[in-house]
């Protein structure tokens, strides 16, 4: 009886904090903190509009306000929050998302409806509705008495309005779009409220609205090659951009900051095979406002990608040339000791923001560089032998950016650095008054804030996605003032919209377009020339079973060729340096290979070295190989399998199956044999230490008689061992599917007797962005999964009625 009393009272008080849990998770649906308030908008009749008015449009049906955002083809649409004062209707609050439509006159009676994110326009044939970036024949819109507007160019049965054939702007739940073309449609959802905003109701307190778009790590992809069409990546996201800073008279670089995290030329032929003129020139086109130095700016040496001034690179290019201004900032590389003198610490941009009415207020913004621990990620006879280094002085980036904001340079800092943007958030620790950490080098979609509240963001790689927020300031005493970091995200590119099609010809900017098919057509003849083709998927991130995520198809082709080049038995690849994937067509069982799939496969132009060992030797690289320091400098490898049990080396294999090397016995003879081993000059001088203080035993061998060579171009190299091999066997190229590391498991199985692993073509992520649940989520489940265990526990143990129904 007592138990039954506690559990009585249990339940009720878990039921509690459930709900309480809850209301914490679950973000409040009755407020919105992106409004404005106390602004009037107030309901005027249809025929009252004139050119000139600033107007949102609700529906009579269901009271939802048209949104500035698009869903596949429909816009969005939320409830407006109407209210009355006296005979009349208005909105006092205003979302950041409203539609505020300027009316501009279309002629004939008709009229534009403009806003921040183009022209409000149907398609030709009704039903389909987004913003254009400028005004099209289907842009053109007619207020009809009692509300209803409609689009007298749609190519529908009838035209002129009223006869109940014609395309309507119509709501359904949730979204707008045109239909309305025959009288059985419930024409209730086509009236619309129009209201006007005043000219002098604004509030005091207005948010004025800055985007912010970053870019980073590149590496030279102006475009994606690799499928049957090809994909205008660069030409997409400068499309973004001038969807906010407009297009042609109506240009404005000051609507929005569009900033690099460094890493921009070097990677992809369509950059390497021009020095990177390609990349200068479409950044110059999409007019970034600054630039931060990446590792791989150093590739071809700083002095062919940094100009003296302090600026990108100029260029020069088939019909193309042009002096490129950007600046280029970074604050915290040194020079044999002394600051670098060919980058700015930092620039102070100038910019407009504007509020949802349309009101502006110009802004400064500090955007100060700042390098990464570079020491590793740079070959090291361009940059630590050359005298290079970084200082990771973290307070001096807050000092910089707390004395630019006392001395009133600028009302709001950024740090544009090519680092994870995390990590270097953190690292400016508490107090820091840099309001936003842009930034890269890892080559994922990174977002968040810090427990320090420092907001940090970065876009992935290769032209595959840009970063995106929005800075807001207020006015107080005549001088705007930074608030906060809005509406941060990282957008992945469409792939379906970036290719250059005339259904896609709003989602890519001309004159990129045009650009990027000025390199294409000059590279295409080398491009395109066909190596072979292969029968296999070759992914760069299934790890095929067994190895224990050290091995796939992709680096053992890689580094199988590195081995082919230096005439070596062994071949170790960096899981840095394997930057694509080849995937065959569903519909084919081959793909062809051409030279720029060669390219993308070796895009940094390493130098192969080989190096003469002992048995003994290729064992302590091994065993380094499996060092946490070690696995991210020799990550893959083929020539020799090397089973492993945790950092320890359990078995070396020969590729034809004999056992040299079992449990630290050597068989006869085989501890002091000679082997070839080849790698990269990055791998060769890339030093990174164990936490025991073991080193990376090429570097110990630089220069000794071990080394046997340094003169093969991995590009060149691998042109010459995949063209011979084609030749040699009617053009197919043989790929290992199986695994080099293996676990000790595998060892066990009598007489090798794994089989090569089918390739897996899943996604990394086959759950879209690899977010883990929301966390309320999962205290709501956790909390729902106690109650019932406590209800069915006391049911079992309270007296009732048993299956046979005696008590």
């Amino acid at each position: 009886m007592k138990k039954t009393l506690i559990m009585r009272r249990i339940i009720p008080l878990l039921l509690s904090i459930l709900i309480i849990l809850i209301c914490l998770a679950v973000p409040s649906a009755g407020g919105n903190d992106n409004a404005t308030q106390n602004t009037v908008a107030v309901q005027v009749d249809g025929g009252q509009i004139r050119a000139g008015d600033r107007i949102i449009l609700v529906s009579g049906y269901s009271e939802n306000a048209v949104s500035l955002k698009l869903s596949d083809k429909y816009v969005d649409s939320f409830k407006a929050d109407i209210q009355t004062r006296g005979k009349d209707k208005l909105i006092n609050t205003i979302p950041r998302d409203t539609a505020v439509f300027t009316v501009e006159d279309a002629g004939n009676g008709n009229i534009y409806l403009v806003c921040g994110s183009g022209y409000l326009t149907s398609a030709s044939a009704g039903n389909g509705l987004y913003y254009s970036q400028k005004p099209e024949s289907c842009s053109a819109w007619r207020i009809e008495n009692g509300g209803f507007l409609y689009n007298p160019n749609v190519k529908g049965r009838g035209s002129g309005g009223s006869a109940g054939n014609n395309y309507y702007l119509e709501f359904y739940s949730g979204y707008v779009t045109t239909y309305g073309k025959n009288g059985n449609t419930n024409a209730s959802r086509f009236v619309f409220m129009f209201f006007r905003l005043e000219e002098n109701g604004h509030a005091a307190g207005n948010t004025y609205y800055l985007p912010v778009f970053e870019t980073s790590d590149t590496h030279g992809y102006i475009a994606g090659t690799s499928g049957d069409d090809d994909l205008y990546l660069l030409a997409y996201i400068s499309d973004k951009v001038k969807d906010v800073r407009g297009y042609g008279a109506g240009y404005r670089k000051d609507k929005a900051l569009l900033l690099d995290g460094g890493d921009m030329f070097q990677g992809n032929p369509l950059s390497n095979l021009l020095q990177g003129d390609s990349i200068s020139a479409a950044y110059s086109i999409m007019d970034y406002d600054a630039v931060t130095i990446g590792n791989h700016e150093f590739d071809w040496g700083i002095g062919n990608t940094i100009d003296a001034d302090k600026t990108m690179k100029d260029y020069s290019f088939g019909s193309r040339s042009g002096i490129n201004d950007i600046p280029v900032v970074a604050s915290n590389i040194y020079h044999n000791g002394k600051k670098i003198d060919f980058a700015y610490d930092y620039v102070i941009i100038e910019k407009t923001a504007t509020d949802v009415y349309g009101n502006e207020v110009s802004v400064r913004i500090g955007v100060i560089g700042f390098a990464g621990a570079y020491d590793n990620t740079i070959r090291n006879s361009l940059f630590t032998g050359a005298g290079y280094r970084v200082d990771l002085n973290f307070a001096g980036a807050n000092a910089l950016a707390a004395s630019l904001e006392s001395e009133k340079r600028c009302d709001a800092t950024i740090l544009l650095t090519h680092e994870a943007a995390s990590e270097i958030a953190e690292g400016l620790g508490r107090g820091s008054v840099i309001d936003l950490v842009l930034g890269g080098h890892t080559h994922v979609n990174d977002c968040g804030v810090t427990k320090s509240n420092v907001s940090y963001l970065q876009p992935a790689s290769n032209g595959a996605a840009y970063s995106y927020c929005e800075m807001t300031f207020t006015v107080e005493n005549g001088r705007p003032v930074f608030q906060e970091i809005k509406e941060a995200k990282t957008v992945y590119t469409d792939n379906s919209r970036a290719k250059n099609t005339a259904s896609n010809k709003n989602e890519l900017d001309p004159e990129m377009v045009a650009l990027t098919k000025e390199v294409l057509d000059q590279l295409e003849s080398v491009l395109d020339e066909k190596v072979g083709y292969i029968t296999v998927n070759a992914s760069r991130h299934d790890f095929i079973p067994g190895s224990g995520d050290r091995s796939t198809v992709c680096g053992n082709w890689m580094s199988s060729m590195t081995a082919r080049m230096a005439g070596a038995d062994v071949g170790f690849i960096n899981a840095g340096g394997i930057r694509t994937d080849f995937t065959l067509d569903k519909k084919s069982d081959s793909l062809e290979i051409t030279k720029a799939d060669v390219w993308n496969m070796f895009p940094f132009q390493n130098s192969v070295w080989c190096f003469e060992i002992t048995y003994k030797d290729l064992l302590h690289v091994l065993e380094y190989s499996l060092t946490e320091a070690g696995s991210t400098v020799l990550s893959e490898m083929s020539g020799v399998d090397c089973y492993y049990n945790g950092k320890n080396v359990s078995a070396i294999v020969t590729q034809d199956g004999q056992t040299v090397y079992r449990n630290g016995k050597w068989s006869a003879g085989w501890e002091n044999k000679k082997v070839r081993v080849a790698v990269s000059d990055f791998i060769a001088t890339t030093d990174r230490v164990t936490s025991d203080g073991v080193h990376n035993p090429f570097c110990e061998w630089l220069g000794s008689d071990r080394q046997t060579s340094d003169e093969v171009l991995d590009t060149d190299g691998a042109f010459e061992v995949l063209t011979a091999e084609a030749a040699a066997n009617n053009g197919r190229l043989y790929i290992d599917t199986g695994a080099h590391y293996l676990l000790d498991s595998e060892y066990r199985q009598e007489n090798g007797g794994r089989s090569d692993p089918v390739n897996n073509d899943k996604t990394a992520d086959e759950n879209g962005d690899g977010s883990a649940l929301p966390y309320w989520v999962i205290v709501v489940a956790v909390a729902a999964a106690l109650i019932v265990f406590v209800v069915v526990k006391t049911r079992k143990k309270s007296p009732g009625k048993q299956k046979n129904g005696k008590r």
